[in-house]
């Protein structure tokens, strides 16, 4: 078993001050400000209780006022409706480590810091970009489904892909087929729906049918039977059905009378154009379920460009959007029957998609913030068999939805070329 020490010697000791009081809470910042969803909705430690967490989601509001006559009986008050939920925490883990080599260079004049801020921030990047993926799916774990067979040049493997991003691959990435537990190492993301695999190892085990069409695909060591491993994101949130949960937040909203925990989702495929109708259909629709109107939309690239577009169409006819005059740079102001909504363009938003969210009713709720791991004393642990030194920033958290009548989805939308 590989031994280990808590780095504290007088050599090194200078080192931790700086992580501690200038890096790390840098790298705190700078996550949250830059991660998806993050500098939008607030978090919390409330009914946080061991690994769960509970708390009370919306049912239905109170519409019980009515006219009377003179002196007669008053409207008898019904409260509005509750149901307690509950979800379980789930881990993140951001590891840093540094070399022996590179530990010794911040004592060089001009590099006192900057490697091992280097060191930090790299991490922290990579961690936006899985916390990112995170949110916006269903807590699965599922990259994306083999589509098609896989093919090999002799040398490497090539993986078509759907139901996925490319943007959830990267070089160097050790990925999992299905249930399986075998590890192979991703070369390259070549198109928006293919990655390249090193070796044809992977090629092999297709044609021995250890790997076969629509299997899925993970991220090394995110595969769970359960599926209960990854935190929740907008994919299962925004959903009308439990999606591959036995149970939504402790319920199972498919069963009648459960009908309030199901968000509206309208339309499907990718051949639906962006209109000013469309647009004011769903969000009407939307005010409609919810009785009041979202605050928050976000979409794809695609969508955002046809969006774009449509608001510069001066032939589209009376538009009741009104855009703000801060640009198109990162959020896009417009309103509608008097409430101005945010319409945010992400890069992992699923294609063809708008989300309308209210985003008062979701919640980070947190068992232990994103933080820098301090048992046995937080500082740098040294690997008694190699020269290297790490750490780790540690999250227990979950996302949750207090009301999903509140939240809707449309889908479908056809992508323009802006994109």
């Amino acid at each position: 078993m590989t031994g280990l020490e808590v780095l504290g010697s007088p050599t090194q000791g200078y080192i931790w001050p700086i992580i501690h009081d200038f890096i790390i809470p840098g790298c705190q910042d700078t996550f949250v400000d830059n991660t998806f969803f993050l500098d939008l909705i607030k978090s919390t430690s409330k009914g946080v209780n061991g690994r769960q967490i509970l708390f009370k989601s919306k049912m239905w509001r109170n519409r019980n006022a009515r006219s009377f006559k003179e002196r007669g009986l008053l409207p008898q008050a019904k409260s509005r409706g509750f149901k307690e939920l509950s979800q379980t925490l789930r881990y993140v883990s951001v590891q840093v480590d540094f070399s022996g080599q590179e530990l010794r260079l911040t004592k060089a004049k001009d590099q006192f810091i900057d490697l091992i801020a280097d060191g930090f921030e790299d991490a922290m990047k990579g961690a936006q970009e899985e916390v990112n993926f995170m949110l916006w799916n269903d807590g699965s774990g599922r990259r994306a489904q083999v589509n098609g067979a896989l093919t090999s040049d002799g040398t490497n493997t090539t993986v078509t892909f759907d139901n996925g991003s490319a943007l959830w691959f990267f070089p160097r990435m050790s990925i999992t087929f299905g249930t399986g537990a075998t590890e192979y190492e991703v070369l390259s993301v070549p198109t928006s729906a293919t990655v390249l695999i090193s070796g044809t190892a992977c090629y092999d085990a297709y044609v021995a049918g250890t790997i076969a069409d629509d299997d899925w695909i993970y991220n090394a060591g995110s595969y769970d039977s359960d599926n209960a491993q990854d935190p929740w994101g907008l994919k299962i949130h925004v959903a009308a059905d439990n999606g591959i949960h036995s149970l939504y937040q402790g319920i199972d909203r498919t069963v009648a009378g459960n009908e309030p925990f199901q968000a509206y989702v309208n339309g499907s495929g990718s051949t639906t154009v962006i209109t000013t109708s469309l647009l004011m259909q769903h969000i009407r629709a939307h005010k409609l379920r919810a009785g009041e109107y979202p605050d928050l939309v976000l979409t794809d690239p695609a969508s955002h460009g046809s969006f774009v577009l449509l608001l510069e169409d001066k032939s589209s006819g009376p538009v009741e959007f009104v855009t703000s005059k801060t640009g198109f740079s990162k959020d896009i102001k417009f309103v509608y029957a008097g409430q101005e909504m945010t319409l945010r363009v992400a890069d992992d938003c699923w294609a063809n998609s708008m989300y309308f969210l209210t985003k008062k009713y979701f919640e980070i709720r947190e068992g232990h913030k994103l933080a820098w791991d301090m048992e046995g004393g937080g500082k740098l642990i040294r690997d008694r068999d190699t020269d290297t030194y790490w750490g780790r920033m540690l999250w227990y958290f979950n996302t949750i939805c207090t009301n999903n009548r509140a939240q809707s989805k449309l889908g479908g939308l056809k992508a323009d070329s802006i994109s």
